[in-house]
């Protein structure tokens, strides 16, 4: 897959972000609370289909729908790290990293943790020596599940979000490892900036 998927590395969810604060909630999903530092982002987009805002993080541009028929998607959905419809692409250039943003089917909403269960074992059993981590954390009102895939060479974070049982969405960040550190923070304050309109 030529650039982006030689599968990645990150630490385990919660640690690594460290300006996460998390808090108890009602449900059994811990709440987290992201740092957004507004500088490290680009101006927000807004989708009424999806019913949310996002903005990627800064230099990371918005690309054409070519990417809709590219090796990479078809490789991503080969090892489940994609699932839902493309919307929206996101590309850094300088370091050759790649945001997108995608519609869930309505009749996949009900089952986004089996899909993620489903994903990581499939992706251990592909990827043995990578590693694989999930986790599900409240974002505001929407209900993030998790997976990350850590290589020597890219870090994969994927996240299927819920902001109802009949809506969801699918964020997934692409980078080389020797790129994370450096885009860590805006990464964080791009998905502190998911809300729902």
């Amino acid at each position: 897959m030529r650039c982006f998927v030689a599968i990645l590395p990150f630490l385990t969810l919660l640690l690594v972000f460290v300006g996460c604060k998390s808090s108890k909630t009602e449900d059994k999903h811990p709440s987290l609370e992201f740092q957004i530092d507004p500088a490290l982002l680009e101006p927000k987009i807004q989708d009424k289909e999806l019913g949310i805002e996002i903005s990627p993080p800064a230099g990371w541009e918005k690309s054409d729908s070519t990417f809709s028929n590219s090796g990479t998607l078809k490789e991503l959905r080969a090892i489940e790290m994609l699932v839902g419809n493309p919307k929206h692409f996101f590309q850094h250039n300088q370091t050759n990293s790649l945001c997108i943003l995608s519609k869930f089917a309505t009749n996949s909403v009900k089952n986004t943790e089996n899909l993620i269960l489903k994903a990581k074992s499939g992706l251990e059993k592909q990827f043995p020596s990578a590693k694989i981590s999930t986790a599900t954390f409240l974002k505001d009102k929407i209900l993030v599940h998790q997976i990350m895939l850590l290589s020597p060479e890219y870090v994969i974070l994927k996240l299927v979000c819920e902001l109802d049982k009949l809506k969801a969405f699918e964020v997934v960040y692409i980078l080389p490892k020797n790129a994370y550190t450096d885009q860590l923070r805006a990464i964080e304050s791009s998905i502190g900036s998911i809300l729902g309109l």
